[in-house]
């Protein structure tokens, strides 16, 4: 956008940034001064120096990080993956949806709802025995130091008297790169609450002045001293942001967003097509069986 100081729109995360820019065809048509929910994947960095294993890397494919999980395993007593805080195996299927953006990229062809995709025969299976292979463990362990790595909302670190209540936390051991990416739709996963849309006609100087506060320097600033995470972000941001929170943060904020396509539902539609999910993924994660019967039969039920 030519709307805004280049100053500013050069230093928006590219977590926002990216994803604008390739909805927008190379533009930056929209910008947000905060983030709500940024996905990192978070490791023990003592675990792996204990079971010489290579630590985590950015944006790692989910079956490198499944293929990471095994190796833990196999060379230690310690569990390999956690994904979130579900309290079930149904919780748990509502995270993998919205950890793994292409399994919930549901399409329409002439009025069928297909589901029975290569894709979701991938992460189906590959989250299923991931989840078993762990012992269905979740954040939790992570946290108390049983689990090697975990892929979670950042703001599950910022808060000292919530990790306090998993035991005595020491920070120093824990290390965060990049969420895991699927090949189909590479990128990181975050929202936010407040997007603006600029446009050739935004020329409103009032406007424009208010957008260049909210999103630059001075007002990321003011956000870090209020726990919230500005999409602002240079040298001097990602220390204050370590010197506020106790780690780096800049291989979250670094990591070009995932582009959403237009959904082809209604919520009502699509809030049933995830419910009626979660009965045959439960299905298949607690009877096995083949995924191509499975899905299948899921394909059916919605149709």
């Amino acid at each position: 956008s030519d709307v805004l100081n280049k100053s500013i729109t050069n230093n928006i995360a590219p977590i926002i940034s990216e994803p604008m820019k390739k909805i927008g065809n190379g533009d930056l048509y929209a910008i947000a001064p905060t983030i709500i929910n940024n996905y990192v994947l978070a490791y023990n960095k003592e675990i792996f120096k204990e079971v010489g294993i290579q630590e985590p890397t950015n944006s790692m494919t989910w079956e490198e990080v499944s293929n990471l999980s095994t190796k833990i395993q196999e060379k230690s007593n310690y569990k390999g993956f956690a994904l979130e805080f579900p309290s079930d195996e149904g919780q748990f299927f509502q995270v993998f949806l919205n950890t793994v953006y292409p399994v919930r990229d549901y399409k329409n062809e002439n009025g069928k709802i297909i589901l029975n995709t290569d894709t979701n025969q991938k992460y189906w299976s590959l989250f299923a025995k991931l989840y078993n292979d762990n012992t269905r463990i979740n954040g939790e362990e992570f946290l108390k130091g049983n689990v090697a790595m975990g892929v979670f909302s950042l703001d599950v670190f910022f808060n000292d008297e919530d990790l306090a209540l998993y035991g005595e936390v020491d920070k120093s051991k824990w290390g965060f790169v990049q969420m895991p990416v699927a090949e189909e739709n590479p990128g990181g996963v975050m929202w936010s609450e407040t997007i603006f849309v600029m446009s050739k006609y935004s020329h409103n100087k009032e406007a424009i002045d208010f957008l260049e506060y909210v999103h630059g320097k001075d007002f990321a600033k003011k956000l870090i001293t209020t726990l919230q995470l500005p999409t602002y972000s240079d040298d001097e941001i990602y220390n204050l942001l370590k010197e506020q929170y106790g780690f780096d943060l800049t291989p979250a904020f670094r990591q070009p967003g995932i582009v959403y396509n237009t959904p082809e539902f209604n919520i009502s539609e699509y809030t049933e097509i995830r419910k009626v999910g979660e009965e045959y993924f439960l299905k298949f994660l607690n009877e096995g069986g083949d995924i191509n019967s499975i899905l299948t039969q899921y394909e059916k039920a919605i149709n």
